[in-house]
């Protein structure tokens, strides 16, 4: 039977699994919040490559503007 370490380095977000006295670690668990977090920094990363390529469509660009507008009536006082 074999046994296995469960290693985690930022405090339960991600818990990976080795085999006894090995060094090769798989990934095990990831959190909902780590989870939370990704989906996060990806749409973050989307919206950076939409600004960008924003700059040479003008379409794309009224669109944010457009957006930009509705969000600022929506959340003002």
């Amino acid at each position: 039977m074999k046994s296995y370490i469960y290693e985690s380095p930022d405090g339960g977000n991600t818990v990976y699994r080795r085999e006894l006295g090995s060094t090769n670690r798989k990934l095990h668990h990831v959190s909902d919040k780590q989870k939370d977090l990704f989906q996060e920094l990806e749409h973050a990363k989307l919206w950076g490559r939409i600004h960008h390529a924003a700059k040479s469509d003008p379409a794309l660009q009224q669109m944010i503007n457009q957006i930009e507008v509705y969000y600022t009536l929506k959340n003002t006082p």
